[in-house]
């Protein structure tokens, strides 16, 4: 059974890399729009990619590091914020 830490846990995930990237369809978006050249746009849809790998583990109550969440919002942060915030 899930506890409240397991749902926050969720809930930051989904809701840092909403913040971060403005969700996993406008990555797709983004990539498929023809505006990336080649690697930025494979690096685009491997980020949304693993958001969702991630997400649907968490959901069926799978292990997932803490680490790779944290690494997934760091690549989503780097996205946003290419030359680190200002």
């Amino acid at each position: 059974m899930a506890t409240l830490d397991d749902y926050e846990r969720i809930g930051r995930f989904i809701y840092g890399f909403q913040r971060l990237t403005g969700g996993p369809e406008r990555l797709l978006a983004l990539a498929d729009g023809g505006t990336l050249a080649d690697e930025p746009a494979r690096h685009v849809r491997a980020l949304a990619a693993r958001h969702a790998d991630i997400l649907a583990r968490l959901m069926r109550r799978e292990a997932v590091a803490d680490e790779e969440i944290e690494e997934v919002l760091a690549q989503a942060h780097a996205l946003a914020f290419p030359g680190g915030p200002d």
